[in-house]
């Protein structure tokens, strides 16, 4: 329903920007704008005023029902902002009723919007009513979750602000938009020619004018009618679009045109289904219902007057003011158009400009590439399409083989473009190349989903190979994949480029000609170019990886001897005849079958190859597994010529040595027939032998046509007759995928590809350098799968190879001389290796390798000393070896060369992951799709949590799911806990309490206020925050500490797991349960260091706070959270606090003091904000260690404690603190004191009569409303940058204010007496 909304709904605008003003520099919504504006996007973008104060007004409500795409910006304060708030309610009642379209940009992480609108929201209901309220929150939730779910979620961690990251996200966002709207994303050149094309139209005066757009293919007339219908539309009743003309009609057959014209009133008469009989009745419908209508009519890709005739008739059809534009590359078919106009070919400036954009994303060539963006230029001929085609394949590309095939254009002549397409296409990998010539040959025009299907089927078990395609080679038009004319018609000759005049040599079949020729010749198909599926490969058993068919005296001591040692050593599983067969079997039945059960089949020609008969009969066999099992054959013409197995002159080996092997039947055949000459039976037997040997000598004769044919390798002509370059080509053509195809360790690597991209794209530039790559990131996240896929994909291009699976484990079971050992076993294949010690093993591996090109993995490395033994430097190896290191600690890496940080899953990847282990397909069950949906949220993208939670509910029922889902948010899964508290061991004691106190605590809080809280316990939390971070185990957001919720979990589990049932043995307690068993209990305790109190729990530990008699180690004690209220009144007063305690932070605590009996002699921090405090203790208390207080907003406080006991503070806030009426003197003579914020104290009369702060950097008395005299300066306080004075009562300055040279703010705003 909503895609049939969108295409009849009028537009206004193309976009509506929502966004939060205060939240961005000016450029990044700005330069978004202007980059939208730019390319024909008609953006509404409200005024910079504060969207915290501006009211939601009409005119933007009626913007956005007017847009069609919405993109919101959710950024930090996003949530706190009322007019935000309703600005995306309405959007989502848009996209729920009028089909907009909906693009989330994230700025923040999505749980932090709707967790700041909870907070935010408390106050909107003192402003507002509670149902406004919840609409917007449920909108906001809507928002969220579309983002969670739909292709169009854009999470940028901060690109606000980041110039990079902020035009990656501005181009991404362009990108997207431009498709949405069939807009080009660079369009060059569009806008003159649009603005031509309006001269001609008239659009403002009367009449019905048609106009003919026409021009060659690929020139841009569909662009510049997209654009112009685009500009233009809203000038008129309605108007229609209907592209691809031409195709539909293809597609649809006698019934096409009957489809165009009830997808013609449709759009234009806004209704979802017209009923029309046929075809030929309908022109009068047409012309009567929209005779009185002022209509806009654009027909894309026309090729015939029978479409015309049919479907825009005569210019009394429509309403006065209409415009008809029909676009063709046929200027014939617009004999009955008012005007004409040709879209011109680009000039070289534009096609300069527009190659560029989409070669280097800038409109000018890069440095190095100006001679060759000219020549592709030159060679374009002013074509976009080419020059989008090449620019894109080109984009980020640089390799010397790029370049040199397009320096090679200038040879082409007449067929260059087709030329140029076919390099691009050869650079394809064969499961792109095989996808896009099934689309070319057979599904053009068809419905994405539907080709997705039938491609699945055929088994090429697609993951987002149509959109790497898409945007190159093809375009989706209404959920149709369509692709350009050249580029079909390229495609196809491809797939008929076998032999022109022998259809059935061709991959692939449509032409009726060709089919009739094929079926008809009854001939056997050749192998294929292109596999038409690759389905039974992938399915089919094979027992060995090639069979080697050869003739022993020309080449078993010398070059198959060698080729076979390689293809061993690097582990393909060969069948050998010589070594193979076992003694006593019956040869050619083992033979036979070892053909049967090869994946390949590598036959090497040699003179004398023909000679042998087992050779010619191995050789029969081998054809006819060709072409019944899809096997393999790859001939290798050693020291002779294709041509001679052809057989073409009389001097060919192989023609005398057939003619031979006639001869010795004839023989025989003579022979016996004199020796049975008097018994007819046997004499007929005779016969029959002698035709069936000649048939059989005729199979050889064309099993060897047939194998001449096949593509292969030349010895002679490979490397100068180089033979072990030979050998390499030879494994290089038949290997290179074979691991990446059936070696896979994982049962679905959904984004496997794009990962293994990844890593490959960092060693293009270092083919004869020993290379060194870390791979790391969270536990689970799929380091060693992205390691071992590329290790399968490419480590037959080495001279030895190895997988050390499992270092951390294997180290700590063996040790590190028994890794040392298997490694150099596996690639010296040697069984046993000796040496003393670890010492003297990495110097044997030094010496043993360095003349080796290697390719090494090292699995899940934790220690420096693994790597110090196994991997050294760069000179233990051979030149173009590459050795590559998968660890959770980013810190061990420091040597290598490049590093590649596995990303979690994005969600549509990871709902996929889950849905083949949950479900054994691609997508949920319908009935599970919520619960699969709350499941992968879970996950966060872990392919470990997604594997083993769809594992765990794969065929259980929705009870048992609901029931799961329960535990996970509880306790979390076992398995998937104990594999990433993993990362936990190579921990430190004090990195470990890090890790459990912002695990437990501090996740979501500012970096630098948990540094000083996890300082004031005497850890040195910066070191241990970075090897956390190095760990994988946390990250900095926006400056806040963050990390992923598993590991989050992971934490909290390992902080409870000590007598689950007996919470006083936690190290941490943060549960409202846990906590309420503690104190109720009162259990001496050593065990609890920190307890963080949630919201209403207060009550518990206030009335057993005698229980903290029982924690001597508590360190830490936070009663508050992110939403925190004052809480009715406590009648239990505390009693009781521990004096280990180091740092207090109690918001709302409801008595007038701190307990008699706390010393605070270790106090580091005491934060009491909103607190009852009248004072901080009755009685005065040594603060040694005390460095910052802040009791703001303690609206009863009235006086502060003596400083003298405190002399170590550095920060003091008291804002708020409304009743206070007395500064202690002593304040004046702190002099380690940084911080004084004294604002709004509205009932403080005076200070200090002179204050000597030799620290104090920031002093804000701003509020102060009954403060008539500032302070004597003692001495010179030149660290003193700040000082707010603002609405305060001071009438005058003392002399000694000019000792403050160091004042960079001075704020006297609204100081009504002050004389100055």
């Amino acid at each position: 329903m909503t895609s049939q909304l969108r295409s009849v709904k009028k537009w206004k605008y193309d976009v509506f920007l929502n966004f939060l003003p205060e939240d961005f520099n000016e450029n990044f919504v700005t330069d978004l704008y202007k980059r939208l504006e730019d390319i024909g996007i008609k953006t509404f973008k409200h005024d910079g005023r504060s969207a915290k104060l501006a009211p939601f007004s009409t005119e933007i409500s009626e913007a956005i029902e007017e847009s069609r795409i919405a993109i919101t910006i959710f950024s930090k304060m996003y949530a706190f902002s009322i007019r935000c708030s309703e600005e995306i309610t309405k959007i989502m009642e848009c996209v729920d009723n009028h089909g907009q379209e909906f693009f989330p940009v994230y700025g923040t992480e999505p749980r932090a919007v709707l967790r700041k609108f909870s907070r935010s929201s408390k106050a909107s209901l003192e402003r507002s009513d509670r149902e406004k309220v919840w609409i917007c929150k449920d909108a906001l939730s809507k928002a969220v979750d579309i983002a969670k779910f739909n292709k169009y979620d854009y999470n940028y961690s901060y690109p606000f602000g980041v110039f990079c990251w902020k035009d990656e996200c501005i181009e991404e966002i362009v990108d997207k938009a431009s498709q949405v709207m069939n807009i080009p994303k660079y369009p060059v050149g569009i806008r003159s020619r649009v603005e031509e094309v309006k001269s001609l139209l008239k659009v403002e005066s009367g009449g019905v004018h048609s106009i003919g757009i026409w021009g060659t293919a690929g020139v841009g007339k569909t662009t510049v009618a997209r654009a112009l219908f685009n500009e233009i539309s809203c000038q008129f009743e309605e108007s229609c679009f209907l592209p691809n003309v031409r195709r539909v009609l293809e597609n649809h057959g006698p019934g096409g045109l009957h489809h165009l014209q009830q997808k013609l009133l449709s759009q234009i008469l806004k209704k979802h289904s017209v009923g029309l009989a046929n075809f030929a009745s309908c022109d009068e419908i047409i012309s009567q219902m929209l005779c009185s209508k002022k209509v806009l009519i654009v027909l894309d890709d026309m090729d015939d007057n029978h479409q015309l005739e049919h479907l825009t008739g005569k210019h009394n059809w429509f309403g006065d003011g209409s415009r008809v534009i029909t676009t063709t590359r046929s200027f014939d078919l617009l004999g009955k158009h008012d005007v004409f106009y040709r879209v011109p070919e680009l000039t070289n400036n534009e096609a300069l400009e527009l190659f560029s954009w989409h070669a280097f994303q800038q409109g000018a060539p890069v440095k190095d590439f100006e001679e060759l963006s000219c020549c592709v230029v030159d060679y374009a001929k002013g074509s976009p399409l080419i020059l989008e085609i090449l620019g894109s394949f080109l984009y980020k590309q640089s390799t010397k083989e790029q370049i040199s095939a397009l320096y090679r254009l200038q040879g082409f002549g007449d067929e260059k473009i087709d030329r140029l397409l076919i390099i691009i296409l050869d650079a394809l990998d064969a499961k792109y190349k095989n996808i896009l010539l099934h689309i070319a040959c057979f599904f053009r025009g068809k419905k994405k989903k539907d080709v997705i299907t039938v491609l699945n089927k055929l088994g090429f078990e697609l993951v987002n190979e149509i959109d790497v395609l898409n945007r190159l080679f093809l375009y989706i038009s209404e959920g149709m994949i369509e692709m350009q004319d050249p580029i079909a018609q390229m495609s196809q000759q491809v797939a008929r480029d076998a032999e022109q005049g022998k259809p059935w040599n061709c991959s692939r079949l449509w032409h009726e000609k060709d089919m009739n020729t094929a079926f008809s010749a009854n001939q056997i198909a050749r192998t294929h170019t292109f596999s038409v599926a690759p389905l039974n490969e992938a399915n089919q058993k094979w027992k060995y990886d090639a069979f080697l068919s050869f003739r022993g005296d020309d080449t078993r001591n010398n070059f198959v001897a060698h080729l076979y040692k390689r293809l061993q050593d690097i582990g393909i599983n060969v069948f050998k005849d010589d070594v193979k067969l076992e003694r006593g079997k019956i040869i050619s039945t083992e033979l036979l079958k070892a053909i049967e059960e090869s994946r390949t089949a590598i036959i090497i020609f040699s003179e004398d190859y023909a000679s042998s008969t087992w050779c010619l009969e191995e050789l029969t066999m081998i054809m006819e597994c060709v072409d019944k099992k899809e096997q393999k054959a790859y001939p290798v013409f050693y020291n002779i010529e294709p041509s001679d197995i052809r057989m073409k002159t009389e001097s060919s080996s192989f023609a005398k040595a057939l003619e031979k092997h006639r001869e010795d039947f004839k023989a025989n055949f003579e022979k016996f027939a004199t020796k049975h000459e008097a018994d007819l039976a046997l004499r007929k037997k005779d016969e029959t032998n002698h035709k069936d040997n000649l048939e059989k000598v005729q199979r050889w004769k064309d099993a060897l046509h047939r194998a001449a044919g096949i593509a292969g390798l030349n010895v002679r002509k490979t490397a100068n007759g180089n033979e072990a370059d030979s050998i390499d080509k030879i494994i290089n053509d038949n290997f290179r995928n074979m691991h990446h195809t059936v070696s896979a360790t994982e049962k679905y690597l959904v984004g496997i590809e794009s990962r293994m991209g990844e890593v490959e794209s960092l060693l293009k530039f270092r083919s004869g350098d020993v290379c060194f790559i870390g791979i790391w990131g969270i536990g689970g996240v799929g380091k060693t799968t992205v390691a071992r896929k590329y290790f399968d994909k490419v480590s037959h291009q080495f001279q030895r190879s190895c997988f050390l699976a499992n270092v951390r484990e294997e180290s700590k079971k063996n040790g590190l001389m028994c890794l040392q050992k298997t490694l150099l076993s596996r690639l010296l294949k040697e069984k046993s290796m000796n040496m003393a010690s670890f010492y003297e093993g990495a110097d044997m591996i030094k010496r043993r390798l360095c003349h080796w090109k290697v390719l090494i993995v090292f699995d899940d490395v934790d220690d420096e000393d693994q790597l110090e033994y196994l991997v050294g430097n760069h000179d233990w190896f051979g030149g173009g070896s590459i050795v590559i290191t998968t660890t959770r600690n980013q810190d061990l890496l420091r040597r290598h060369d490049q590093l590649y940080s596995v990303p979690e899953l994005a969600k549509d990847e990871a709902i996929e992951v889950f849905s083949w282990h949950a479900f054994q397909k691609p997508t949920p069950d319908k009935e599970f799709l919520k619960l699969s949906k709350s499941v992968v949220d879970y996950a966060k993208g872990l392919p470990l949590a997604l594997k083993v939670l769809g594992s765990f509910l794969y065929k259980r029922g929705i009870i048992e799911w609901r029931s799961a889902l329960d535990r996970l948010k509880d306790t979390g899964y076992e398995k998937i806990v104990k594999q990433l508290s993993l990362s936990l061991d190579g921990l430190s004691h004090e990195e470990k309490n890090i890790f459990l106190d912002m695990a437990c605590f501090f996740r979501g809080r500012k970096r630098d206020d948990v540094i000083t809280i996890l300082n004031s316990f005497g850890f040195r939390s910066e070191i241990g925050t970075d090897i956390l971070i190095q760990k994988s185990l946390l990250y900095i957001s926006e400056g806040m500490v963050e990390m992923h919720d598993l590991i989050e979990q992971m934490g909290q589990q390992v902080a409870r797991n000590v007598d689950q049932d007996k919470p006083w043995n936690h190290s941490r307690l943060w549960h409202e349960q846990d906590i309420k068993t503690v104190f109720s209990a009162n259990q001496r305790t050593d065990s609890i260091k920190g307890i963080m109190v949630p919201i209403g729990s207060d009550r518990h530990i206030c009335k057993w706070s005698k229980a903290f008699r029982n924690m001597p180690c508590l360190r830490l004690l936070i009663v508050k959270g992110e939403e925190a209220r004052h809480h009715d009144p406590i009648c239990d007063p505390i009693e009781y606090l521990p004096s280990n305690l180091k740092w207090l932070d109690w918001s709302y605590y409801s008595f007038v003091s701190l307990p008699a009996d706390f010393e605070p002699g270790n106090l580091v921090a005491l934060i009491m904000t909103f607190s009852s405090l009248v004072e901080i203790f009755k009685e005065p208390k040594a603060f040694d260690k005390l460095t910052i207080l802040n009791l703001s907003f303690s609206g009863s406080l009235l006086r502060t404690p003596n400083f003298c006991e405190t002399p170590n503070l550095q920060k003091i806030i008291l804002k708020s603190c409304v009743s206070l009426v007395e500064i202690h003197p002593s304040i004046g003579n702190l002099k380690k004191l940084i911080f004084l914020n004294l604002e709004n104290c509205e009932s403080l009369k005076s200070l200090p009569s002179s204050i000597q702060m030799d620290s104090l950097e920031s002093f804000n008395l701003s509020g102060c409303q009954k403060l008539e005299k500032f302070p004597e300066i003692q001495r010179n306080m030149k660290s003193l940058s700040e000082l707010l004075l603002a609405r305060t009562a001071i009438w005058e300055f003392p002399s000694s204010i000019g000792q403050l040279s160091g004042i960079s703010l001075l704020d006297l705003r609204s100081c009504e007496y002050l004389v100055i």
